[in-house]
């Protein structure tokens, strides 16, 4: 869900378009195509990277390491200390998952 959006937001004229992901690549459940489509396309991927807050004009985000697996296996984010950082954003599109509700 999070590649259709960021793909359709690049071609309906974006200027730059980042996806923030809280784990890596191995964790990520698109598809190794889906991804390198997107970055084909000109999206940018943050891999370990979790979105904090959303205010006029920008995102403040932290990055991440990941931790030992949780219930479902998956190796959990975990925010390191003093690593946030803003990104600067017009529009946010909050697509999460791989089906919508």
């Amino acid at each position: 869900m999070a590649f259709d959006a960021a793909r359709t937001a690049v071609r309906l004229g974006a200027e730059s378009v980042t996806i923030a992901y809280r784990r890596s690549s191995d964790e990520m459940p698109a598809s190794l195509q889906e991804r390198e489509d997107a970055q084909e396309e000109g999206v940018r991927i943050l891999y370990l990277c979790a979105p904090l807050e959303v205010s006029p004009g920008f995102v403040r985000c932290v990055r991440n390491r990941l931790g030992d697996p949780g219930p479902d296996g998956r190796r959990r984010p975990e925010p390191i200390e003093g690593a946030e950082f803003e990104l600067a954003a017009d529009w946010v599109i909050v697509a999460v998952g791989q089906e919508p509700d």
